[in-house]
């Protein structure tokens, strides 16, 4: 969001402050007031970091921050452009970034279909995208995997017939079984066990642990199920 957003603030800034602002390195300093009445932390953000926040409306007119607040230049000395924290909070609020980045993503998302078009054309379109994409992560993964010996030859053909949308993926002969990873029985996003379809009970089989984007391992073979967990 901050890649989306940066060009957006800048603009901003340049429109109505003049330029001069330099959104990754300038700062609001934030003293916070405490129910007693001192004064209490104090948080420093640069300018895109605080633009990304949801400043209340009652911060965007006079007397919404403490006096000690201030746009600094670093976050050592105050701006030479003299803009209050209480002006900045006001361009954030009519900028409304988070507005935008939401209409980014529907664009993106959820795309008008052409004129003459079915209504879901775009749509299914995007995520056709989105699936090919994956698929192509997912092939490069495994590939690497093989070659770092993370994986086995089987294993490395069962994710390959996936990613080829084989009618009938296998894994050593037997069909392949996806099952998806849960923790405190939340499902864990686009993480999954691959594995060959067991023909007893209790027959072992290996298991392949999918994790997209893994630094490290984003494919990894397991002999047990108790070496995944």
């Amino acid at each position: 969001m901050s890649d989306f957003a940066r060009p957006l603030l800048h603009q901003a800034l340049d429109a109505s402050f003049g330029p001069g602002l330099e959104p990754e390195t300038d700062t609001l300093f934030h003293p916070i007031l405490r129910p007693s009445g001192a004064t209490g932390p104090a948080t420093q953000l640069t300018l895109l970091e605080a633009a990304l926040h949801n400043f209340e409306r009652k911060e965007a007119i006079s007397g919404g921050f403490l006096r000690s607040a201030s746009i600094d230049k670093g976050v050592d000395e105050r701006h030479p452009k003299n803009i209050s924290p209480e002006k900045f909070a006001d361009l954030c609020r009519h900028l409304n970034i988070g507005r935008k980045y939401q209409d980014h993503l529907e664009e993106i998302l959820e795309p008008v279909s052409q004129p003459g078009d079915s209504p879901m054309a775009a749509r299914l379109n995007a995520r056709s995208r989105f699936i090919a994409n994956d698929l192509a992560d997912m092939e490069l993964y495994a590939r690497a995997a093989f070659l770092r010996k993370h994986i086995s030859g089987p294993a490395q053909a069962a994710v390959l017939d996936v990613v080829k949308r084989q009618s009938k993926p296998m894994f050593n002969g037997l069909p392949v079984v996806f099952e998806y990873i849960t923790l405190l029985g939340v499902e864990i996003p686009r993480v999954v066990l691959i594995k060959p379809q067991a023909t007893w009970t209790f027959t072992q089989v290996p298991l392949v642990l999918y994790v997209p984007h893994d630094p490290v391992a984003p494919f990894k073979e397991f002999a047990t199920l108790a070496e995944v967990e």
